[in-house]
């Protein structure tokens, strides 16, 4: 599952007053069933940390003009801030587990 299983284990992604619309606009998960915890937090996928990639590091999850909530659920990195550059693309640890594979091993993605 991309949402992170224990609410101590989320990451913020927003402001205590965030609303459910803005928070996923930015690509985050919300979930305000669990009182005093964070609602908007990224996805385990989406580990701030994993996810801090310059535009040129950037491997392609998406395809242009991928939403938020489509790119999530392909469990990649989601980052519109900056125009013009690849907004869904793969965390740091998919990307080295994808490249660490033998051509064998390997799945496709869809394109050529």
């Amino acid at each position: 599952t991309l949402f992170r299983s224990q609410p101590k284990d989320r990451i913020d992604c927003g402001h205590g007053d965030i609303s459910a619309e803005d928070c996923r606009r930015k690509g985050c998960c919300f979930d305000s069933s669990i009182p005093e915890t964070k609602w908007c937090f990224y996805s385990s996928a989406q580990d701030k940390d994993q996810c801090l990639l310059t535009p040129a590091q950037r491997r392609n999850c998406g395809y242009k003009g991928i939403c938020a909530s489509a790119c999530n659920s392909r469990g990649c990195c989601f980052d519109s801030s900056i125009p013009e550059v690849i907004w869904c693309f793969y965390n740091k640890e998919q990307d080295k587990e994808q490249c660490a594979l033998k051509p064998k091993e390997r799945r496709d993605c869809g394109y050529k």
